[in-house]
């Protein structure tokens, strides 16, 4: 396996992207980073680290590393994962946590873990799902809109408790900036019930076909009301008229109630994801199969 570095997102997009783009949905964290480190590289002031892994000249695997995020990683073999372990220990390139489709992470992780020392942990189970045509659900009370600069302060405010309350690991020191990029962007919406706002959600990583949906956040005291469900369901259908191929998002499989109203929308799932996180101390290897 010949383990190759690139010296830039779009170089590395050249190269690996024929292997990516044949499961976009399932390869959107990989492909949207990537975009973004051209499109917008003032938003990765550090820049990203970028490999390739080939087998007799075939690109069969590639990772993408922001500093002091996870290390994400494609669908490869047990042998480019291996080459890709022994190629980062002997740089320095500092691997927080690594996220990827099904049983990838936890392979790489067993390699990584065994070789550095560190123990590896699972932070999350996720699900990726995506959506090709809305199924309608029954439609809440209220309307749905473009966010507006009006509503930036409680849409920062909704920004880090959505944070805190997923542990994404999103936190921001400017919720308020960050939120008046993404409105300035034209990728977050909100549902309004007597013209105050009691949802939003968002969309980023856009790919040659497909968007992804994040930011779905209602506080708790408006939920059980089904804006939600109605806020996705618009915005859905907004991308797909659009043209969008596709919308797809991540849910995080310990909680039932958003996998399920994803699926009454029209979601269908893609693959699962795991987020596993290294940590250095002695505590007993954590089981992260399903």
């Amino acid at each position: 396996m010949d383990v190759r570095v690139y010296p830039s997102a779009a170089a590395w997009l050249d190269d690996v992207s024929p292997l990516l783009s044949s499961a976009e949905a399932e390869n959107n964290l990989l492909l949207g980073l990537a975009r973004r480190a051209v499109e917008e590289p003032d938003q990765i002031p550090d820049g990203q680290r970028l490999w390739g892994i080939a087998d007799q000249g075939t690109t069969v695997g590639a990772a993408l590393l922001t500093p002091r995020h996870n290390l994400v990683l494609s669908r490869q073999p047990a042998a480019a994962l291996s080459a890709l372990s022994g190629a980062l220990a002997v740089s320095d390139v500092t691997v927080p946590g690594v996220v990827g489709p099904d049983e990838i992470p936890y392979q790489f992780a067993q390699i990584w873990s065994s070789r550095m020392g560190v123990t590896l942990r699972q932070r999350m189970r996720q699900r990726i799902y995506a959506c090709t045509e809305v199924n309608w659900p029954p439609r809440a009370d209220g309307d749905f809109r473009s966010a507006a600069d009006g509503d930036t302060k409680p849409l920062a405010d909704w920004w880090s408790a959505f944070a805190r309350e997923v542990d994404s690991g999103q936190q921001t020191d400017d919720p308020e900036g960050t939120i008046r990029r993404i409105i300035g962007l034209g990728r977050l919406f909100v549902w309004t019930v007597d013209d105050e706002i009691v949802s939003c959600a968002g969309v980023t990583r856009p790919t040659v076909s497909g968007i992804a949906v994040y930011f779905v956040y209602t506080p708790p005291e408006r939920r059980g009301s089904e804006f939600a469900t109605s806020c996705v369901a618009e915005l859905t259908n907004r991308m797909l008229a659009a043209g969008r191929h596709f919308c797809c998002l991540y849910t995080d499989l310990a909680n039932p109630v958003s996998n399920a109203i994803y699926e009454r929308i029209g979601y269908r799932p893609v693959c699962d994801s795991q987020w596993l996180e290294f940590v250095e101390d002695s505590s007993p290897i954590s089981s992260t199969r399903p």
